[in-house]
């Protein structure tokens, strides 16, 4: 369903007229006939979905009116009884639009492959020069670009400094409008990392959720470090008075305000004031206080602990679903992942279900062999599995299907093989690289899980499990036939 469909059906719901809704939130109403009929997008300049949320979670107030709502948003879980809380459900639910989001999130899917950062030999570091008075005033953009340099410049050079409090909502055209910039920006921060510090960073997901996505993908090179710690407020903001609040501890801070997305000629203040630093450190602390974790993050230094999450979240209540090109390890005691393959098993002994969504890879790689998907990760000695092991895999599972209740197999190229998923609804979402060098994220935030969860759901499509056998015995053959031409290939003489 469109952001305009969802318009419609809203307005259709309340009762509410263009003229209505245009006063309501200070549009004209021809302009919301022509968003309502599809012929214009989501309003960018001003806001629309906060106030959108507000006037609809008020109009909603019939036992009709709220089941009608509760079975569009909430999957028939009873509505809010009171409006403040039913307004986060229809801004999510507004905010999302599954035909949108196929192409940010196959973007975001191949950043998720991206090589992790590599110190290697970095530049050498300029001293700032010496400020004459503290605090300093930077304006505008290029302002911002210069006081964020000194900021971060400042920071790598201390050696006390070992974490950065990040937090901006303001409008992020002074990031990435100078390419100059943003490798200057992205290399002081390596630096920072490879130094031995950590970033804790509050996203802004009141954005559109295409955008969001689009901005987490340029922080994922930097996440496969593992130092950095993404968050969330689930609260929204009203998206008129913004701010940008940077702080190095017992360091330096960098802040900023502006309205809507008017930044040009505001003022940035920099500073190293004791008090000051600690005044605003102690203004991101409160503020990370209403916030949860955006992702959770894994590397193999922390093994041992994903095994334990992802246990956990096998264990939970629904149906699990599983997309990655080589079927989950059901077959055989492999002691780094037994309490996975017993948790998985002890699912369907229960009556749970099990989709596993197959996309099989070229029979010619097939038959050079593959990387274990989270091998690394997880520990397990063998992180390539050999043609013959392949084999035994993707044969086992039409006999998987006969013998264990629950479990199905779907067979689709409509996920990237890179990537890895496994999902339960719309609550928790993992998603891992397929091939080594391996990192999981473990997604929590709402608007991306459903997102995740949608896009999964559309990617395994109608199947016709009949015919899964089949396909699979042709693809066995594909790669058997690429073996033996391999297999001769390395006999002929050079």
């Amino acid at each position: 369903m469109t952001f305009s469909e969802k318009l419609d059906l809203l307005m259709s719901l309340t009762g509410t007229s263009n003229s209505a809704l245009g006063r309501a939130l200070s549009y004209d109403p021809s302009y919301i006939s022509r968003v309502r009929a599809g012929k214009r997008g989501l309003p960018r300049r001003q806001p629309f979905l906060q106030p959108a949320s507000e006037y609809f979670a008020q109009a909603i107030v019939s036992p009709i009116q709220k089941n009608a709502a509760s079975n569009l948003m909430t999957a028939g879980q009873p509505w809010p009884d009171d409006p403040a809380d039913a307004v986060p459900v229809i801004h999510r639910w507004l905010a999302f639009s599954p035909e949108d989001m196929s192409e940010p999130l196959d973007r975001f899917f191949q950043s998720l492959t991206a090589p992790p950062v590599t110190w290697g030999t970095l530049p050498q570091m300029e001293t700032p020069p010496v400020l004459d008075r503290d605090p300093v005033f930077f304006f505008g953009s290029q302002g911002k670009r210069e006081a964020v340099i000194r900021f971060l410049s400042d920071v790598c050079l201390a050696d006390s400094a070992r974490t950065l409090h990040l937090f901006s909502d303001e409008d992020m055209d002074w990031l990435f409008d100078d390419a100059a910039f943003s490798a200057q920006w992205s290399a002081l921060l390596v630096r920072f990392l490879a130094a031995g510090g950590t970033i804790h960073i509050i996203h802004t997901i009141d954005r559109d959720l295409g955008e969001m996505l689009g901005a987490l993908q340029q922080w994922i090179p930097l996440y496969l470090t593992g130092r950095i710690r993404p968050y969330y407020c689930p609260r929204l903001r009203d998206g008129i008075c913004r701010r940008s609040l940077f702080v190095a501890p017992g360091r330096s801070a960098l802040v900023s305000n502006s309205i809507e997305d008017k930044t040009e000629g505001m003022a940035n203040l920099y500073t190293r004031d004791p008090r000051a630093v600690e005044a605003f450190e102690l203004e991101f602390s409160n503020y990370l206080s209403l916030c949860r974790p955006l992702m959770d993050i894994y590397t193999p230094d922390r093994s041992q602990a994903l095994v334990r999450r992802v246990t956990d979240f096998i264990r939970g209540q629904g149906p699990l679903f599983s997309a990655s090109p080589i079927p989950l390890p059901l077959d055989e005691d492999v002691p780094a992942v037994d309490p996975l393959r017993q948790a998985l098993l002890d699912h369907l002994a229960g009556g749970g279900e099990l989709v596993e969504i197959l996309h099989l890879p070229d029979p010619r790689a097939a038959a050079a062999g593959l990387p274990l998907p989270l091998a690394d990760l997880l520990g397990i000695p063998e992180t390539q599995c050999g043609p013959q092991r392949l084999r035994e895999l993707i044969g086992s599972i039409p006999q998987r299907m006969n013998r264990l209740s629950g479990y199905r197999a779907i067979l689709s190229e409509n996920l990237p093989a890179s990537v890895g998923v496994l999902a339960r609804g719309q609550e928790e979402v993992i998603l891992f690289s397929a091939a080594p060098p391996s990192t999981a994220f473990v997604i929590t935030e709402p608007r991306m899980t459903s997102a995740l969860w949608d896009y999964l759901q559309r990617a395994a499509g109608p199947s016709d499990q009949k015919q899964t056998p089949r396909r699979l015995e042709r693809w066995l053959k594909a790669m058997d036939k690429a073996v033996k031409k391999a297999a001769k290939s390395k006999k002929r003489p050079d």
